[in-house]
């Protein structure tokens, strides 16, 4: 075999994103056997087994996960080359919207970033709830949005980005110590989002695990103000990581890890069926790159 092809190396990047040869075909508009027919042929080109069946879902192995990053950066390269090709100045008004949580964390840079590269562009930017954006997405009353863990309303396209991990936190003054159970928390305060949230559906469906659900939950619709309060010894509650290093750092908060796990945040990248544009696109390759950049997923 030759040299691996683009169409190899896409067929490989979106099935590992959607972990499925179905959905990485609906997204390249291909048969599911000409995605299958791809990476057969990259695994024979590489000489490497690069996913493995769980259930339904197509998993990448160690070499897949080693190769995922390399390939992202050279397609993202191609992507580089195309754009010398003239293609007409994006500006005006775009109505962006972005998680709370990862708006702490992402916003400074990406607004940075998009002022450099897209100076005639005028982002607005909401900061919500994932399921506030949802909506918002669907009334047409934004053009884009990051979202973690979405209901996936009808009539949005969500392009997926990665996986944030999730984890209770705590005030170290109150003394726990994981691994913490359903058990362990079903008796402490608990600050969470509203009830369709990412966070709150998080929280229950982890005490969910054993047939409990928490005896007293508060809501707040600002996760920045959870993570205030959590540090202040008020609740507890649950984070994407990189929300809360800098409480961590200053010994403000501490991480219990779980059995089980906190069900891990998937980010994705939504808009409107239809409504994909030039400048969707362009916000797209840049967030992706803002949050390789700032290791936002590590």
């Amino acid at each position: 075999m030759g040299r691996p092809t683009i169409a190899q190396l896409e067929a490989f990047v979106w099935t590992a994103r959607y972990r499925s040869v179905r959905k990485a075909a609906e997204e390249l508009n291909l048969a599911q056997p000409t995605i299958s027919l791809r990476l057969r042929d990259l695994r024979h080109s590489l000489k490497a087994t690069l996913f493995e069946r769980a259930g339904q879902s197509m998993v990448l192995t160690q070499a897949g996960r080693d190769l995922l990053p390399l390939v992202e950066a050279a397609l993202e390269r191609v992507d580089d080359i195309i754009s010398l090709g003239g293609e007409p100045e994006i500006r005006g008004t775009i109505r962006l919207g972005l998680a709370e949580g990862m708006a702490t964390v992402c916003l400074p840079r990406l607004i940075e970033v998009l002022h450099d590269e897209l100076p005639r562009l005028q982002p607005e930017w909401v900061i919500s709830p994932s399921d506030g954006l949802e909506g918002e997405l669907a009334a047409r009353r934004l053009d884009a949005a990051l979202v973690v863990n979405p209901v996936g309303q009808s009539g949005l396209r969500f392009m997926p980005i990665s996986v944030q991990r999730t984890l209770w936190a705590v005030a170290p003054s109150w003394g726990l110590s994981g691994p913490v159970t359903p058990e362990d928390l079903s008796q402490k305060p608990i600050l969470t989002n509203g009830p369709s949230s990412a966070m709150h559906r998080q929280i229950m469906g982890w005490f969910a695990t054993a047939g409990l659900a928490p005896a007293r939950l508060d809501i707040c619709s600002s996760v920045t103000v959870i993570a205030q309060l959590v540090a202040a010894g008020t609740a507890i509650s649950v984070f994407p990581v990189k929300l809360i290093e800098s409480y961590v750092r200053a010994k403000t908060m501490q991480i219990l890890s779980s059995t089980p796990a906190v069900e891990s945040g998937s980010v994705f990248f939504a808009f409107s069926v239809g409504h994909e544009t030039a400048a969707t696109n362009e916000i797209l390759r840049i967030v992706r790159r803002v949050l390789k950049d700032i290791r936002y997923f590590e």
